[in-house]
């Protein structure tokens, strides 16, 4: 998924076809689903925003530029998701709106991007990541690359773009960049949540063909608190008013 610059224009449906695929696993919502749901919106969001400013007969460079940043943001959001043994802990400051970058991974690091823009690198073995992130932040406020933009101008309009001077360095790079971080974010949603929710789904469908008689609500009542696999699912489930 998204290796092509068709799958970048088409992504609303890849991103709908891998949710639907995703949520067929249970029956039921979790937590983790209210954080990816969150996750998949925004992808999708932005990549229609982007799309449309890079469209051949429209280009926009200034204004697809910090929609890389921003998608940039929703990989790092779903990144530190993966390092905290917590999860819960890290999911209820998600919804409270709290500040999550005091939170801590498993080896005691606070997720801060920084260090979290810096995991990525070593991960994949490159520092190039890193050189995005900060040239992509450079377009998200007025600064010396808006300058470098539009300093040399032609008769017809100041704001065209007549050399580049900041990183990405071409269109084609701006939509090539775009398509790795929507594919590195997909990764990280089927290797680690989706592979979570398949185990969690599986030992609730263990405890219901050992209690046949026990119906959801009461197999959550019973199990949840002390069964750590369970007890993630029940955390945020949604359950329909009686």
């Amino acid at each position: 998924m998204f290796n092509t610059v068709d799958d970048l224009r088409n992504s609303r449906k890849i991103i709908r076809d891998f949710w639907r695929k995703y949520i067929d696993i249970g029956e039921s919502l979790s937590v983790q689903d209210i954080f990816i749901i969150s996750i998949l919106n925004r992808m999708a969001e932005i990549n229609d925003a982007f799309n449309e400013l890079t469209k051949p007969d429209n280009y926009n460079y200034l204004g697809a530029a910090p929609l890389v940043r921003l998608q940039i943001d929703t990989l790092i959001y779903a990144y530190a998701g993966t390092l905290v043994d917590d999860f819960i802990e890290f999911l209820k400051c998600f919804m409270k709106g709290d500040k999550w970058t005091k939170l801590k991974d498993r080896e005691g690091n606070e997720l801060k991007e920084s260090y979290l823009v810096d995991s990525l690198c070593k991960i994949y073995g490159t520092d190039e990541f890193k050189r995005i992130y900060k040239a992509t932040s450079n377009f998200v406020h007025l600064s010396n690359s808006h300058l470098f933009m539009t300093i040399w101008t032609s008769e017809k309009s100041m704001g065209q773009r007549v050399g580049i001077y900041s990183v990405p360095d071409n269109e084609q790079n701006l939509i090539d960049i775009m398509l790795g971080i929507n594919a590195l974010i997909f990764r990280i949603l089927i290797v680690s949540y989706v592979a979570t929710r398949e185990e969690e789904v599986r030992r609730l469908k263990e405890l219901q063909i050992k209690y046949p008689d026990k119906s959801i609500d009461e197999i959550y009542a019973e199990f949840a608190d002390n069964d750590t696999v369970l007890h993630q699912l029940f955390f945020g489930q949604l359950k329909q008013q009686k």
